[in-house]
């Protein structure tokens, strides 16, 4: 069995419809492939805790702390990291399988590539790599 098909069992049995959980394995094969080196997921508190929590969330938010998740890919004109998405507000570690971190790498993905493409339009015109 492929990571793909595992990853795409795995959200089926969480629950996940068919076209979104294959959506999701798509991007989760495409993350793997450039993260450590092209894209990344920072993990960062989030300063603005929200006062308008129920009891029960308040203490999970106490406990488990505020966070926010950002995707950021490596721009190859300036080799700086810069963040493409990010959201805000998930208690602990509710933003695993949630839905926004799949948007978030998307969003990072697609501005990866839209990053990339004139360096790869211009390696093409100098004959590189044919």
């Amino acid at each position: 069995m492929t990571a793909l098909q595992r990853e795409y069992r795995r959200l089926r049995k969480q629950g996940w419809d068919a076209t979104r959980a294959l959506d999701y394995a798509r991007t989760a094969e495409e993350w793997d492939a450039l993260e450590y080196g092209e894209v990344q997921l920072l993990i960062e508190p989030d300063d603005r805790y929200p006062d308008d929590l129920c009891a029960d969330d308040a203490e999970r938010a106490n406990n488990d702390g505020v966070w926010g998740i950002m995707g950021q890919y490596r721009d190859p004109a300036t080799d700086k990291w810069t963040t493409a998405d990010s959201v805000w507000g998930f208690i602990g570690d509710d933003w695993r399988d949630s839905g926004y971190d799949y948007d978030v790498k998307r969003a990072t993905l697609d501005a990866w590539t839209r990053a990339y493409k004139p360096l790869a339009r211009a390696l093409v015109a100098e004959g590189v790599g044919l």
